[in-house]
């Protein structure tokens, strides 16, 4: 121990970094274990599906004519919010969203758990995960 601070005491922007540095490395997984039951896998999102959850795709119109998942509904991230009235129907009920690749989910899934949706949940790797396990699209 002593040899530690000696360490310490001879090289100050060394402890400093390593002291910062497990901070930073110790909140990052702080964060990942709160949020980790917010996102399922494509087959998770399967199972909920057929349990009747609702489906949420937050990519633009134009994207989700190109092919979406059966049943879901499309919102645009940017317009989540103004659209909570449409989405009172959902509440009480299990909501899973996605855009294209999953990075625009935390910010909805945030939204909707402020809105009161307490079981919205995010697809993680959006619809590129879907279609890497071969799961079916639709266009309308």
């Amino acid at each position: 121990m002593s040899q530690l601070l000696e360490f310490a005491a001879n090289h100050p922007y060394l402890a400093g970094g390593v002291i910062v540095l497990s901070i930073l490395v110790l909140g990052n997984e702080l964060r990942l274990r709160r949020n980790t039951g917010s996102f399922i896998d494509p087959a998770n999102a399967v199972s909920l599906i057929n349990k009747g959850a609702a489906v949420l795709d937050l990519r633009s119109a134009e994207r989700f004519a190109t092919g979406h998942v059966v049943g879901a509904r499309n919102i645009p991230v940017d317009q989540l919010e103004s659209s909570a009235g449409k989405l009172k129907r959902y509440s009480g009920k299990p909501v899973i969203v996605y855009c294209d690749s999953g990075t625009s989910c935390g910010k909805a899934l945030t939204s909707l758990q402020q809105m009161g949706f307490e079981q919205a949940v995010a697809m993680r790797g959006g619809l590129q995960a879907w279609t890497q396990e071969n799961m079916p699209l639709v266009k309308d």
